[in-house]
């Protein structure tokens, strides 16, 4: 059982951790952010920085602090060239192009390096010869992380950066008590906080550090239009009348796509499937970019299939293309 994780599953927690910060970024809080992929890349290069401490407190101390750290610097940045007026996705795509220079600066000048086994694998401090128990590890914290965000909207705070991305008079945002540019960054700050955890998850699993990750948002893309689709077809009308358990699937799907708690536990199996067929297209020795943009293209697919089951269900998908 351990082997099936620790080799099928190698990939999940990175998978995990982007897609929950995707969703929640473009989907959850309606804000497109490419930051996210530099967020991931610089988890990386944190573990290439923390790993080489003598002890395992130092580790995860200066690991926290610098996840924080530029995930609060990554965020501020974006953030403040949105007051500016520039589009959300321009601004992180040129945060990304800095973070990807500055990440070559962190990581010593290499744009590349594997850990010495035994002076920076962190699977040394707990007295492991293998990266399986560290695959392990990250498994268990990049689910933790899905636990935490699956009750986000319970919270207060999750509350308000719901409502206040959700509403876009801000006037109505301000009577309500809702800052929303102040909201925007925290919003900011907890998604990439999550791609850079799975950064650093990524690293101490795979024993690799790396200042660019060509398409690491691919998979969490990927789920959040997976979802997004079944939940946009699912709430058309249908033509035709269907069956009790058809139309009472269809109410319960689009209830349910209201909770995050729900949404968190399909970005869970989403993420495992695609791991596992990302694990399958490894043995055609693919880059990590062609694994992307298969995903990308599986993901059209998958797409494509839930629209033809949606219009044999009586749904009007054709008049729904163009929304």
């Amino acid at each position: 059982m351990m082997y099936f994780f620790t080799t099928y599953l190698s990939e999940l927690p990175y998978i995990l951790t982007i897609t929950l910060s995707v969703y929640l970024a473009f989907e959850y809080w309606q804000f497109p952010d490419l930051t996210i992929e530099s967020s991931f890349t610089t988890g990386m290069v944190i573990a290439f920085i923390t790993f080489g401490n003598d002890s395992l407190w130092e580790v995860l101390i200066y690991s926290l602090l610098l996840v924080l750290f530029f995930s609060f610097l990554y965020s501020l940045i974006t953030w403040f060239f949105t007051l500016l007026r520039m589009p959300p996705l321009f601004a992180g795509f040129l945060v990304v192009l800095a973070a990807y220079s500055f990440n070559f600066w962190l990581n010593s000048g290499t744009t590349q390096s594997g850990f010495l086994p035994d002076e920076m694998a962190l699977a040394r401090y707990f007295g492991a010869t293998t990266m399986d128990f560290m695959t392990g590890v990250a498994l268990a914290i990049a689910f933790l992380i899905a636990i935490i965000a699956a009750f986000i909207d319970k919270i207060r705070l999750g509350k308000s950066i719901f409502l206040s991305r959700r509403i876009a008079d801000r006037s109505v945002a301000k009577s309500l008590g809702l800052n929303s540019s102040l909201l925007l960054l925290y919003s900011m700050i907890i998604y990439n906080s999550i791609g850079m955890m799975g950064g650093v998850l990524f690293a101490s699993s795979n024993n690799l550090s790396s200042v660019s990750f060509l398409g690491a948002i691919a998979p969490g893309l990927a789920a959040m239009f997976i979802v997004k689709a079944a939940k946009e077809y699912a709430t058309l009308p249908s033509n035709r009348k269907l069956s009790s358990t058809a139309s009472g699937f269809s109410h319960w799907i689009v209830k349910k796509t209201d909770s995050i708690g729900f949404i968190v536990v399909l970005l869970v199996i989403l993420s495992v499937v695609i791991t596992l067929v990302r694990f399958k297209l490894r043995e055609f020795e693919m880059s990590l970019g062609m694994l992307n943009a298969f995903t990308a293209i599986g993901t059209f697919f998958v797409w494509g299939l839930i629209g033809v089951v949606a219009q044999l269900s009586g749904k009007s998908v054709k008049e729904n293309l163009g929304a």
